[in-house]
């Protein structure tokens, strides 16, 4: 599995380009892998409660978190992959 991570809108957003790209990888299938998204809470805590079991899912492959600032104009990821 490939989990792929966004966030959900705030500060007054109706839409997270970095949520509705994950929404949009969601099902498909990578290689040997089917990718699985998730929207997170923009609250860092309550990410973490969402994010910390599914790091330990069986056949976890890779992890790929989107982010999204409205105000800078500009888009951050990160990618981690199991070895």
């Amino acid at each position: 599995m490939i989990l792929v991570t966004g966030f959900e809108p705030f500060d007054g957003d109706s839409v997270n380009p970095s949520g509705e790209v994950a929404k949009r990888l969601d099902g498909r299938v990578i290689g040997d892998h089917v990718v699985r998204s998730v929207i997170l809470p923009v609250q860092h805590e309550a990410a973490r409660a969402v994010v910390a079991p599914l790091l330990e899912a069986p056949g976890l492959a890779a992890l790929v978190h989107l982010a999204w600032r409205a105000a800078a104009r500009a888009s951050r990821w990160s990618a981690w992959r199991s070895t």
